[in-house]
């Protein structure tokens, strides 16, 4: 009783639902919506450019050669010891899915697990001896460089009717209704053979886009060279030599043509030839496959000299 007497006597007023509520010190109340857009807009205090938000980005921290390296380096040793496990997991389930197949060929069943066994067989002898396939039909050999246009049709019609014949033996085990009781053993295995194959192409298209994703982020966040083709590299970048035995540059002391450093073979009219920067002249595909089998763990260096193998200045207008 007394608290509220004493802030009656002060001049607080009852409340009266009837009247709106005002701030004791408030000047005038607005009415219309443009006096109350003005008044807010006055009471807000100007920005200030010396805060946090309005300061410059900080600078983009690259990431080290080093560290760049070492991290393409694991992630392609995580990639071999996977398509390791699962290669020997293949050739187990191939061996048991044949001696059933020995055993059980003749079973009844009402999806043909025989003829898919067989051309599954057939598909891993062509992807075994491709090169030697190569060589026989094709005329082709991998030490000539860049495939032709008929190896790489080939190859795509093998992969085409690999990963058609997966979806062909999943679609047979599912809708298969009598070769579990008829022909169980087979079927066990061929039913294992065929989920093992579905990872490993399903392993393999991951991991073909997670190398492309980190390549992507390397090449904007680190400072390594990764993710330019080695073959367009060595080209513009480094001078061709012709093959004239009265360039003093390939002959030895005996003037004989020289042997290129890297393969022990002698220069011929039949092999292209590069210049590094620091003047030395190699086999153009031995360069190709020098920097290849160099670029991802070191900054790749000459065979000889151990100096820059690619010219930074040159370097930009490939990049570029």
């Amino acid at each position: 009783m007394r608290n509220w007497r004493s802030r009656h006597a002060a001049g607080h007023r009852s409340f009266d639902p009837r009247r709106p509520l005002q701030r004791p010190d408030a000047q005038q109340t607005p009415n219309s919506p443009g006096e109350i857009f003005l008044q807010a807009a006055s009471s807000v205090a100007p920005p200030s450019h010396e805060g946090d938000f309005f300061a410059a980005p900080p600078a983009r921290q690259f990431i080290s050669q080093g560290v760049a390296a070492r991290i393409v380096f694991n992630f392609r040793q995580i990639l071999l010891w996977l398509l390791a496990v699962l290669c020997i997991m293949s050739f187990v389930v191939l061996g048991w899915v044949l001696i059933e197949f020995a055993k059980h060929e003749k079973d009844p069943c009402d999806v043909p697990l025989a003829l898919y066994v067989k051309v599954w067989v057939v598909l891993w002898v062509f992807g075994v001896w491709k090169k030697d396939f190569y060589k026989c039909l094709l005329r082709w050999s991998p030490e000539e460089g860049t495939p032709p246009l008929r190896v790489r049709i080939v190859d795509l019609i093998h992969i085409g009717i690999v990963h058609t014949w997966v979806a062909v033996g999943i679609y047979w085990v599912g809708s298969s209704q009598q070769c579990s009781n008829t022909a169980p053993e087979l079927f066990t295995a061929v039913k294992w053979w065929v989920h093992l194959q579905a990872v490993v192409l399903l392993t393999g298209c991951l991991a073909i886009v997670a190398s492309r994703c980190l390549l992507y982020w390397l090449q904007r966040n680190s400072e390594l060279d990764v993710g330019v083709d080695a073959s367009v590299l060595v080209a513009r970048t480094m001078d061709e030599v012709k093959f004239d035995l009265s360039n003093p540059q390939l002959l030895d002391e005996k003037g004989r043509a020289q042997q290129c450093s890297v393969c022990y073979e002698q220069f011929d009219s039949q092999h292209t030839m590069r210049k590094t920067a620091c003047g030395h002249i190699f086999h153009e595909k031995c360069l190709v496959r020098w920097y290849e089998s160099n670029a991802a763990r070191r900054k790749p260096t000459c065979p000889l000299c151990r100096a820059d193998l690619i010219d930074q200045s040159s370097y930009g207008s490939v990049m570029a």
